[in-house]
């Protein structure tokens, strides 16, 4: 069984440098005993 979440995540334009970022999620599902960390990169000019 496949299920989703949906989350969004806002911050300031201000809150970084101009520079290549690795934005990192952490998934914990304690029922299933199972994990999973994606990652995506983020540019910020």
């Amino acid at each position: 069984m496949t299920c989703a979440a949906v989350f969004r995540l806002e911050v300031p334009a201000g809150a970084f440098k101009p520079g290549l970022y690795t934005c990192q999620v952490n998934i914990i599902d304690t029922v299933a005993g199972r994990f999973a960390f994606p990652r995506l990169k983020l540019l910020v000019r």
